[in-house]
């Protein structure tokens, strides 16, 4: 098993990271650090505030994660936030300033990263697995730009793609290979 390192699941929503997780079995090895969204007092709406404060609460956690010696696994952490700050400003919803304040914020960790799993689901998929479609991540165009933005980001940092399309039991396994 690896030793004192940073992983992060990253993919469209409903693509499978918490399940990998939890079927992986790797709570035991890993400090699992959950997507934390409702932890503030911006209105999911005000997209530029809420982003850039998620972004900042992210990079605190990360930089904690590389001093504490422990393992640790990220559902959706910096690579991820970029892309889908990419995502957001591409939309509309967030201005170029806040999308160069949060790549400035997390480019740097994502090189802290030992590795990034894109959980490489289509958007026929999320959509299916969709239970509230009137958010921004119920958006079939939103999700057609934030998969062409992880597919951008993967090439350049190099993230291992694992198919979460089908038997998600299957990614978990892949997964626990991929850690060793």
């Amino acid at each position: 098993m690896l030793k004192n390192v940073i992983i992060e699941l990253t993919g469209l929503p409903r693509s499978g990271k918490s399940t990998i997780v939890k079927n992986a079995q790797l709570s035991g090895s890993f400090v699992i650090h959950e997507e934390f969204f409702d932890e503030n007092s911006y209105s999911r709406s005000d997209h530029n505030n809420y982003n850039l404060w998620y972004a900042e609460q992210l990079a605190n956690r990360i930089k904690i994660a590389l001093k504490d010696g422990n393992n640790h696994v990220f559902h959706r952490g910096a690579f991820d936030r970029i892309a889908f700050a990419q995502a957001l400003f591409e939309m509309g919803f967030i201005n170029k300033n806040t999308l160069e304040k949060q790549e400035n914020l997390l480019n740097n960790l994502i090189q802290s990263t030992d590795k990034i799993i894109l959980c490489d689901c289509s958007v026929d998929e999320s959509l299916k697995r969709d239970r509230d479609s009137q958010a921004i991540t119920g958006n079939r165009q939103f999700l057609e730009i934030l998969c062409t933005k992880y597919e951008n980001l993967a090439k350049i940092h190099g993230a291992i793609k694992v198919n979460t399309n089908g038997d998600v039991n299957v990614a978990a396994k892949e997964l626990r290979k991929i850690l060793g």
